[in-house]
């Protein structure tokens, strides 16, 4: 299995500020922006100590960095959200949710009521396939 393609973390800071603005009328701000990193850091240390995780177990590990390291001072779920539906937008999939799910499974996820694991089936099992924004490693 290739390594999975995670979004580039300066575009993806540039994007949650425009999701935040536009969502909660608030602008990015980080309680500890060292959080954000360590969050984007998981996937690659689920490839030192185990397989290279698939896309949806890459981006339920980066999703469920952020809501459980609290990097901002408001916007979490949404930043953890953005998160996973980038890392699987980017990889050939989309999902077939509605936003009430979508919020509902972060909500979980943040409560500790859904774990990574549960994230990743989930998104696996609501996922199409989706090549229009598919990008390889490193591009």
């Amino acid at each position: 299995m290739s390594a999975p393609v995670l979004p580039d973390y300066p575009a993806f800071v540039t994007v949650l500020g425009e999701i935040l603005s536009e969502t909660a009328q608030t602008r990015l701000q980080w309680r500890d922006e060292g959080l954000m990193r360590s969050a984007f850091a998981r996937p690659a240390h689920l490839a030192a100590y185990a397989q290279t995780p698939g896309a949806f177990t890459a981006a339920a590990a980066l999703a469920g960095g952020i809501a459980r390291n609290h990097p901002l001072v408001d916007g979490n779920k949404r930043a953890s959200a953005a998160a996973f539906l980038i890392t699987l937008l980017i990889s050939g999939w989309r999902l077939d949710v509605t936003q009430t799910d979508l919020a509902e499974r972060f909500e979980a996820l943040a409560d500790g009521a859904l774990d990574e694991a549960g994230l990743a089936q989930w998104g696996r099992a609501h996922a199409l396939a989706d090549p229009r924004f598919t990008r390889t490693p490193g591009t």
